[in-house]
Order: C-alpha cells, then sequence, then structure tokens
C-alpha cells in the first residue's frame, strides 16, 4: 500500500465534497448559528440567575428570560438540521465512494486481483468506508465551526478587555496540541486497520475452509492464530484509546483552566471598576461556553486517525493502475455472428514470473468449429482461452478476432462475442432463475428453462420445493459441483455469444450427464465457434481439430483419429497415466 500524506488525502476527500458544496456550507452556517445560540443560552441563563438573585443587570428580568428562551427554541432546529444536511452529504458521498471502489475493481480484475484477499477487499468496501464518514459528518462542519465561533468568542471578549481574548488565545491553542500529536501517532491507526484487515481476512479464510481444519485436526491450531491476531489488534487499539484519554484529560483541563483565568481576571476587573458584575458573568460564563467546537475538534483526532488510515488503503486501491487498459479510441458496436480467431506469435508470461506461459504461440481457428486444446499440467491450456477474454494482455503477438486486434474494440463488444464456462463454477447467492440470467438479464422464463433442459438441469430443478425460485445459497453451497456446473452452462447458453470457451465445463458432471451436455453442444452449437480445453477423451473426441500445447508452444495438432494414428505426443498423453491426471 503507498502512503500518503495526510493534508494529500484532506485535500481529495475534500475534492469529493465539491459536487455537495452548497449543502455542505449550508450544515456549516447552521452549525455555527446553533453552536453561538449553545452559547447565548448558557449567557442569558446565568444573566436569568443572577437576576434572580437580587444583583443588578443591564437587561430587566424579563427580557433575559425572553432572550434564554428564544436561544433555547432555535438551538434545537438549528442542530437538527446541521445533522441531517451532514449525514446526508457523508452518506451520499459514501454510497458513490463504494460504488467508485466496486468500478476499480472491475477495471483491475482479474489481473490484478489474483494477489488481493477476498476479505481484505471486504475490509475496505464496508469497514474502511464507514470510518470516512467521520470526515465528511463530522470533521468539515466541527472544524469550519471550531474556527469561526472562538474567533466570534475572542472578538467579544476583547470589547470588554483585551486581557480576556490573550488568556482565551492560550487556552484554545492547548486544545488544539492533539492536532499536532495526532501526525506521531498516525502509525498506530495505520497499523490497526491493516490488522483488523488481517483478521477479518484471516477469520474469512478459516470459515471458508472449516470442513479442511476439522477433518486434518487442525481447528484448534487456527484458533490460537486467530486469537494471537486479536491480541495483536486489542494491542493497537489499546494504544489508540490511551491518546484518546490524554486527549479528554487535556480538553478537559484546557476548559477548567481557561475558566477559571477569565474568572480571576474578570474579578480583578470588577476590583479595579473596569467593568461591571454583568460584565462578569457575561464575560466568565461566555468563555466556559465557547470551548465545545475546539474540544469537540480536538476529540476528533482519534478518529480522524482512523480515517486517514482508512483513507490511504481506499485511495490506494483507486490508484491501481490495470495492466489491461481499454484503447481510448474503442466505441460500442454489434458483436459478430461467426468470428474467426487468430493468435500471432504470442509471448506471454504472468506478472512476477520470469518463465514463459505461451512461447511463439500461432493458432488459427476457422467459425463454426469445435476445438480442442490439450497437454500436460502447466502447459498453457487455459492461458489461451485468458488471453482471448483479455483477462490479461499478450507481451508480444496478437492475437485478432475477425481480422482486428482485440485490444482495439470495447472490452464489453469482446466479451459479448464469448461465452466461458470453466471447472471453478461460481453462483451467487440468489435463485437459480436469476443465476441463469445473469448470462442475459432479458430472457423471459421460457427462454430460462430451455436453456436449462438444453443443460440437462430443467428436472433436477422442478424437483426443488420452489422450483427456479430455490436460493442456492453462498458460492452455490446447497447444490453438488455437477449441479453447479450444469447451471453455469445453462447460463452460458443462454448468452447466446458466436464463441463459446469451455474450460473443463464438464469435469465434474458423471458420464450420462456430460455425453447429453456433449450431444447439445454437437447437435444445437453447429453455427457457433467452440474452443474446448478439457482432459476428457469423450469430451475432445469430437472435435474438428485437436491442438497439444507442451510448454506455451503448439506441438501437434489434427484429428482425434490423425493423432491417434501418429506416434506423437498425444498419444504419450493418454498412455502415460490415468487420463484425468495427464491431460488437466
Amino acid at each position: 500500500m503507498h502512503k500518503q500524506p495526510a493534508v494529500k488525502i484532506m485535500l481529495r476527500l475534500l475534492h469529493m465534497v465539491t459536487p455537495l458544496a452548497p449543502t455542505m456550507l449550508a450544515c456549516i452556517f447552521l452549525g455555527i448559528l446553533g453552536n453561538l445560540s449553545a452559547v447565548l443560552i448558557m449567557v442569558f441563563g446565568s444573566m436569568v440567575v443572577a437576576s434572580a438573585l437580587g444583583i443588578q443587570l443591564a437587561l430587566p428580568f424579563k427580557a433575559l428570560v425572553g432572550l434564554t428562551l428564544a436561544a433555547a427554541l432555535v438551538r434545537g432546529p438549528l442542530g437538527y438540521f446541521e445533522q441531517l444536511m451532514g449525514h446526508d452529504v457523508a452518506f451520499r458521498l459514501l454510497s458513490l465512494m463504494r460504488e467508485k471502489i466496486f468500478g476499480a475493481l472491475r477495471r483491475l480484475a482479474p489481473a490484478k486481483l489474483i494477489d488481493k484477499r477476498s476479505g481484505d477487499i471486504v475490509t475496505t468496501i464496508m469497514g474502511d468506508v464507514e470510518y470516512v464518514e467521520v470526515f465528511f459528518a463530522h470533521t468539515i462542519a466541527p472544524v469550519s465551526i471550531g474556527i469561526v465561533v472562538p474567533l466570534t468568542v475572542l472578538i467579544f471578549a476583547g470589547t470588554f478587555w483585551y486581557g480576556f481574548s490573550l488568556i482565551l488565545l492560550v487556552f484554545y491553542l492547548c486544545t488544539l496540541i492533539p492536532l499536532y500529536i495526532a501526525r506521531h501517532v498516525r502509525a498506530t491507526g495505520r497499523n490497526y486497520h491493516a490488522g483488523f484487515s488481517a483478521i477479518n481476512t484471516h477469520f474469512l479464510d478459516s470459515l471458508q475452509g472449516l470442513r479442511e481444519l476439522i477433518m486434518f485436526g487442525r481447528a484448534e491450531d487456527r484458533q490460537k492464530e486467530i486469537r494471537r491476531k486479536g491480541q495483536e489488534l486489542t494491542d493497537a487499539s489499546r494504544k489508540l484509546r490511551r491518546y484518546e484519554g490524554f486527549v479528554m484529560a487535556l480538553s478537559e483541563s484546557c476548559i477548567l483552566g481557561g475558566t477559571a483565568a477569565v474568572l480571576f481576571s474578570a474579578l480583578y476587573r470588577l476590583h479595579l471598576g473596569d467593568i461591571g458584575i454583568d460584565g462578569v458573568i457575561i464575560v466568565t460564563v461566555t468563555a466556559a461556553s465557547s470551548f465545545g467546537p475546539l474540544v469537540a475538534l480536538s476529540a476528533l483526532t482519534n478518529d480522524l486517525m482512523h480515517t486517514f488510515a482508512a483513507s490511504e488503503r481506499i485511495f490506494s486501491l483507486l490508484d491501481e493502475k490495470p495492466l489491461v487498459i481499454e484503447h481510448p479510441g474503442a466505441h460500442s458496436r454489434v458483436r459478430h455472428n461467426t468470428p474467426d480467431i487468430n493468435y500471432n506469435n504470442v509471448l506471454f508470461s504472468y506478472p512476477g514470473k520470469d518463465e514463459s506461459v505461451c512461447r511463439d504461440l500461432d493458432i488459427a481457428i476457422k467459425p463454426n468449429t469445435k476445438t480442442a486444446i490439450v497437454g500436460p499440467s502447466g502447459s498453457g491450456k487455459s492461458t489461451v482461452l485468458r488471453l482471448l477474454l483479455r483477462f490479461w494482455d499478450v507481451d508480444h503477438g496478437e492475437i485478432f478476432l475477425n481480422g482486428e486486434n482485440i485490444k482495439e474494440p470495447p472490452l464489453s463488444y469482446l466479451r459479448s462475442n464469448m461465452t466461458m464456462v470453466s471447472q471453478d463454477t461460481y453462483l451467487f447467492n440468489d435463485t437459480i432463475e436469476a443465476n441463469i440470467k445473469t448470462g442475459n438479464p432479458a430472457a423471459t422464463t421460457e427462454e430460462v428453462e430451455t436453456a436449462s433442459r438444453r443443460a440437462n438441469i430443467h428436472d433436477f430443478i422442478m424437483t426443488l420445493p420452489n422450483g427456479y425460485q430455490t436460493r442456492v445459497g453462498e458460492s452455490g453451497c446447497r447444490l453438488s459441483a455437477g449441479e453447479r456446473q450444469r447451471i453455469a452452462i445453462a447460463r452460458a447458453l443462454i448468452h447466446d455469444a458466436p464463441v463459446i470457451l469451455l474450460d473443463e465445463a464438464t469435469s465434474n458432471l458423471d458420464t450420462l450427464n456430460e455425453g447429453s451436455i456433449l450431444k447439445t453442444i454437437a447437435h444445437e452449437f453447429k453455427d457457433k465457434t467452440i474452443i474446448t480445453v478439457s482432459h476428457r477423451p469423450s469430451t475432445i473426441v469430437g472435435a474438428d481439430t485437436i491442438m497439444v500445447l507442451d510448454e506455451g508452444t503448439i506441438v501437434e495438432q489434427g484429428t482425434y483419429g490423425e493423432l491417434m494414428n501418429r506416434n506423437g505426443t498425444f498419444r504419450q498423453l493418454l498412455k502415460h497415466g490415468r487420463a484425468d491426471a495427464s491431460l488437466q
């Protein structure tokens, strides 16, 4: 994570408020009036008490009571609308920030997200964004109020005697000491958020792997690790609480010290005859009441440490550059019905790794054909499909779709031409119908059922109590691996793209269901271009062309019969070891 200066973070947060500046300015204005009215309540109220005790004041008793009530009546609405506007701005900006984060994740996915843990990302989206609410709702307005209200009081106190202003200024500055110290403990806030994210991620990882932990007798060890990480988080939190206690103690001392200093000075001025008893009351009570905005401001320092640490993590994610960048001149277009695909001298290695996965790769795939790619584990079979989808960009060479470099058109256009079903099927925690409709949100119920029949999953769905409205659970946990894969195939079928990519798509199906899916592919999708990566001979036997990949290069290609008649790499893959181990 890139460390950023607090000033830069604050300026970026302020820039986000620009579209809502009128609302924020109204919030600040109402906050200033509300705090001044609170001061007036205390001033007029103390004068009412003094007048009731028989002390002669410049204003009559009834007038003082009326002024007190007037200040009290406006204080409530002013405070209410200040909070309403401040939080309205905050929550609208938090919603926008979450949208920006998801947009950033879309741009980074999948290449840049491989090294990021899902728990860490969730912590940023939910926890870190919530901490930023403190800045929008409880910092911008309080800072402005903390400047204007004390400045107003200093000017007002100076009309009685300039010494009052000097005394208050000294104690005002003392209350701001925590703001200076905060930069020295900012690292503690950063460590706390890093620890918070780490324990969330570790806990989520442990929860998802709980079955394996129990099975191998490692659950207790994992619990000890969680306890250790929890203790580290507690230690960081304790340091922040100690700092918070120091801020509270300093604030209380400044209030008491400042009020006492002004009171004794006022009594001395009374003794000299420079002011009257009403002046002593007004100046002293005004001084005591004026510390509120500054105390609130200094109390924010602890929250601001969390806010800046959280903002730093958010902006680091937003600033991260994607590995795959869309062409600036790309524009929407209608997808092709029968595209041809060509890999021309492609070289590629995954970021951070020296070894190339694809070397001088040349592939030509004609429209409306079925191509199978086989090879030993690690030969780059799945990478061939990922490069076609531009999950990564090639290091050298070019990939063409209908004669056009795939870097030229928009990513949305490119991926609308293709549908991919992989071995690792992900289903959303939603209904079966909603998961299938991910491939085409506008699909009708009849179209969903048709796709399900083609994927040989309709009969199973109808045995469920709620049919297509059955919720599949988190990651489809309520379904078997084969059922999840068939739903994924139905989702791909309803997308109806001209190019179908199958990456071990039938690996979790039994022979009967696999045969049904293969029959669907063979008979109902003759007008599609199909690229299959598989280890099962039954899946590749009907391919028009089988390409054998070894160390990122096509070493052999032909039909199933042609390859079996040669004593080449393909026969060796089938001959040595089990098919499901050799041809992965």
